[in-house]
């Protein structure tokens, strides 16, 4: 082939290429032009950043079309989806990738047919406005959890609506940039408003979309605190370690560094400002070898906070731990850590007494790295005065982060775990550490109580249900007499069964015959 060949062949491709750009174009620019605006954001007012339960979602729907087009109905929908993926990679098969896409949530707004034109024909230029209107519901219908689970706390569970996840860097309907929420692209929850017209093919009688348009919808909602998960040595509570004064020496004694879970981290939807807080408690005992023997000084405590996102193709059914990938070729986990805060404890005073509840032998030995507790018990009889000590560990949201609240839907799961490290400094040159891992929940709440709103629900229903009936005629009225039953049957009783007296006798009442003894002889 010649270069001149060559080049009329590339430009009739350039050409084609061409052709194809501006009739998309033009189908394009031909499709109606649909705008969904928010209540109040036309005007200027302020947006919420993020929609909670039980709080209305309103605004407007704007249909402007091209040229004129004829259509048979417009839907208004509010949806949430949620879009799952993971790669299954084997020896033989090599990689897999599976997906499942699934809609958990679809309302519909009713169209008053009184604003669509008829004939259904949408003129050029002209401005069609549709409002609309949803409530974020509290829990999902029944039917959307529909397979084998392990209990009733995972239906309850599944059932809650769950968080927007996996956003990314788009923007919010307040439109400022959405925070990192720290979610693998494998999985995403959307929600959105979603608008379609459509019109009915004469081919084949289907459905075609003519036009649509969605609207990403930023939901969180209310999350009340959960029972604790149950613990596969995933998290540890407590630790104990011998304190030497050097490397070949003897002991100074033993540190037992143990805390528990601590309060929810509660996060505000409706502010984007707030910083979810907390505080954890970390309590120290120290056991001297004798009773000259000073505590160790305390050096620095570092907090961790540790995002765990659970996400599956198949429905789950049990509520993930750490391992649980293990067990489950479906399930992936993806796990990122963030570093809180590091500060130095110098402020901190040992207290000595006498307190049988922190001796070394009292309560669980979870997460020890001791292993004779005899030795240990003989141990802490040497020595009865031990020195205890508090820290308040304060526990804060990340900076630009979102914090999701702790969930477990049918495919997607979001769980957090606190890492405390706390050194110990035994000399210049020889320190020890102790590290801790507790599990840490997120709630949420929003601008509505729902405490408060249920209890106002059923309240006058319970109240009703025990309220004292009276069972008593009304007063001031005579009760019906059996001549006044004989005058109202009047009109319907033969004439031979008619008494000439209005005051009949009333029927003789009933009686057992006398009961005649026998002498059996």
């Amino acid at each position: 082939m010649s270069d001149h060949t060559s080049i009329r062949y590339a430009s009739s491709i350039a050409a084609a290429q061409s052709t194809i750009s501006n009739v998309r174009s033009s189908l394009l620019a031909q499709k109606p032009h649909i705008t969904i605006a928010l209540k109040g954001e036309r005007e200027g007012q302020k947006i919420p950043y993020a929609f909670s339960t039980r709080d209305k979602i309103q605004g407007e729907v704007t249909v402007v079309p091209q040229h004129d087009v004829r259509f048979d109905d417009i839907y208004i929908t509010f949806e949430g989806v949620v879009r799952v993926w993971t790669e299954n990679t084997g020896p033989t098969m090599g990689t897999a990738r599976s997906e499942v896409r699934r809609m958990f949530l679809k309302m519909n707004q009713p169209i008053d047919e009184s604003t669509l034109p008829v004939p259904r024909i949408a003129v050029k230029g002209m401005q069609y406005s549709f409002p609309f209107s949803f409530v974020v519901p509290d829990q999902l219908l029944d039917s959307h959890c529909g397979h084998i689970i392990q209990n009733d706390v995972v239906r309850q569970a599944h059932l809650l609506l769950p968080p927007t996840m996996g956003t990314g860097k788009s923007m919010n309907q307040d439109g400022n940039l959405e925070l990192d929420d720290v979610t693998p692209d494998m999985a995403k929850i959307r929600y959105g408003i979603k608008v379609r017209i459509t019109r009915k093919r004469e081919v084949d009688g289907k459905q075609a979309i003519i036009a649509e348009e969605q609207r990403n919808i930023h939901v969180t909602p209310a999350y009340a605190e959960a029972p604790p998960p149950m613990d596969d040595n995933t998290f540890v509570f407590r630790k104990e370690k011998d304190i030497r004064k050097g490397l070949f020496k003897g002991k100074l004694g033993r540190l037992i560094v143990q805390a528990d879970p601590p309060r929810p981290m509660e996060a505000k939807s409706h502010d984007v400002k707030h910083r979810a807080m907390t505080t954890a408690t970390l309590n120290l005992t120290f056991i001297p070898s004798d009773d000259s023997t000073e505590p160790p000084k305390l050096g620095n405590v570092t907090t961790k906070l540790k995002y765990r996102t659970f996400f599956s193709t198949k429905s789950i059914n049990i509520i993930p731990q750490r391992k649980s990938h293990l067990v489950d070729p479906y399930m992936g986990q993806y796990q990122e850590t963030i570093t809180l805060s590091s500060r130095a404890l110098n402020g901190i005073k040992w207290r000595r007494g006498r307190d049988a509840e922190h001796d070394s032998t009292y309560g669980s030995r979870r997460g020890s790295d001791l292993s004779d507790s005899a030795s240990a018990s003989s141990f802490s009889t040497e020595s009865p005065n031990h020195y205890y000590a508090e820290i308040l560990i304060p526990v804060s949201q990340p900076a630009n982060k979102a914090l999701p609240p702790t969930f477990q839907s049918c495919h997607v799961g979001r769980q957090y775990e606190l890492d405390i490290g706390l050194s110990v400094d035994v000399s210049s040159r020889l320190n020890t550490s102790f590290n801790l891992k507790l599990p840490i929940q997120v709630t949420s709440v929003g601008q509505h109580d729902l405490a408060a709103e249920l209890e106002a629900e059923e309240l006058p229903a319970f109240e009703e249900f025990f309220t004292p009936r009276s069972i008593a005629p009304p007063s001031g009225q005579r009760l019906p007499s059996f001549s006044d039953s004989v005058q109202e049957e009047a009109g319907q009783l033969p004439a031979h069964m008619m008494s000439n007296s209005t005051n009949m006798a009333p029927p003789p009442g009933y009686a057992f015959p006398p009961v005649r003894m026998l002498n059996v002889t």
